[in-house]
C-alpha cells in the first residue's frame, strides 16, 4: 500500500516542474478516492508439480502456469499475476481500459508473452486466437506446456522471437529465475531472432488487439509495423514506464499515424526518477 506522501509525490513533482513528460491526469490517479484503503488480494501461489526444468504453479486457486523450476515464488510474481487479473483502479498496469476491450472475433498479439498471464485472460474472455511472441527459450517452453491444449486446437500460436523494428537477430539477456526481465543487450553473448509486426501479420494474420510489455523496446516494435498500424488501427495496450520518455514518444507516434484516441493511465516513479505514465491505451 502507498502512503499518503507516496500518493501525492507525483503531483508534487509535476507542480514543481519536474515531470514535464507526464500528463496532469496521470499524476492525479493515485489520489482517486476509490483506491484509498484498498489492498490487493492476498498472495496465494502453490507449487503443484515439478517436471525437469519446469514447475507448475497455481495462482488464486484457479489459474495454472508452468514456470522455470528455479523461479522464486515471490511478491513480485504475485504482483505480475495481479496485473492481468485484478481489475481495480489501484492496478495502474491494466491492459484493458476505455475502448480497449476484448471481442469474440479478436486476434490478439501478446508481445512479451512471458508466462502467459495475459494470454489466459484473453482466452477466458473468448477471443478467437492469441499470437504469443516471446524471445526467452525457457519461457517459450513454459508457454508450450501451459497452453498445450489451446495450441493443438489452433487458438494459441507461439512465436519464439523478440519484436523490433527490423527482421534479423540481436543480443538478448535473460535469466531462468527472472522471467520478467529479459531485454535486448549489446553486451550479451546470447542472441535471439527479431521479427516485426509486419512480418508477424503476414505469417499469422493481422491482429485486432496488440498488448506490449517489452522492457523498454515498445517504440521500436511499433515502428516495425507503422504501415500495418496506419491501415488496420488495432486496439493497443502498451506499457510506457520503462523509460522516462516512453509515453511522450509513443503517444506522439500513435497520434501521428492516425489514432484518434490515445489515453495515458497510471503513474510510476520507477527507479526514483521522474514520474511517467504506466500505460497508454489507443483505439
Amino acid at each position: 500500500m502507498l502512503t499518503s506522501r507516496q500518493r501525492a509525490q507525483p503531483l508534487v513533482e509535476k507542480m514543481l516542474g519536474r515531470a514535464p513528460l507526464c500528463p496532469w491526469a496521470c499524476v492525479a490517479v493515485p489520489l482517486d478516492p476509490r483506491s484509498l484503503g484498498v489492498y490487493p488480494p492476498r498472495q496465494t501461489v502453490r507449487t503443484l508439480e515439478i517436471e525437469g526444468r519446469l514447475k507448475l504453479l497455481e495462482f488464486g486457486g484457479k489459474h495454472r502456469f508452468w514456470f522455470p523450476e528455479v523461479m522464486n515464488v515471490s511478491a513480485e510474481l504475485w504482483s505480475e499475476y495481479l496485473v492481468a487479473f485484478w481489475h481495480h483502479p489501484n492496478n495502474f498496469h491494466q491492459y484493458l481500459r476505455g475502448g480497449v476491450r476484448f471481442q469474440a472475433d479478436d486476434v490478439i498479439l501478446d508481445a512479451g508473452a512471458c508466462e502467459g498471464f495475459y494470454t489466459r485472460l484473453a482466452l477466458d474472455a473468448g477471443v478467437s486466437r492469441v499470437i504469443c511472441v516471446e524471445p526467452s527459450s525457457i519461457m517459450v517452453d513454459c508457454l508450450r506446456a501451459t497452453f498445450e491444449t489451446e495450441i493443438r486446437d489452433g487458438r494459441v500460436i507461439i512465436v519464439p522471437s523478440a519484436l523490433g523494428s527490423f527482421c534479423g537477430s540481436a543480443g538478448f539477456a535473460s535469466a531462468d529465475g527472472e522471467a520478467f526481465a529479459g531485454h535486448f543487450s549489446s553486451h550479451s553473448p546470447d542472441s535471439v531472432k527479431v521479427t516485426t509486426l509486419a512480418e508477424l501479420a503476414q505469417a499469422h494474420g493481422t491482429p485486432t488487439f496488440i498488448k506490449m510489455d517489452l522492457e523498454g523496446s515498445e517504440y521500436q516494435a511499433l515502428a516495425g509495423g507503422t504501415e500495418l498500424l496506419k491501415e488496420t488501427r488495432p486496439k493497443l495496450g502498451i506499457t510506457t514506464y520503462h523509460n522516462p520518455w516512453d509515453y511522450a514518444v509513443i503517444s506522439s507516434f500513435l497520434k501521428g499515424i492516425g489514432y484518434r484516441t490515445v489515453k495515458p493511465y497510471g503513474v510510476t516513479l520507477r527507479g526514483g526518477t521522474c514520474p511517467r505514465p504506466v500505460m497508454v491505451h489507443a483505439w
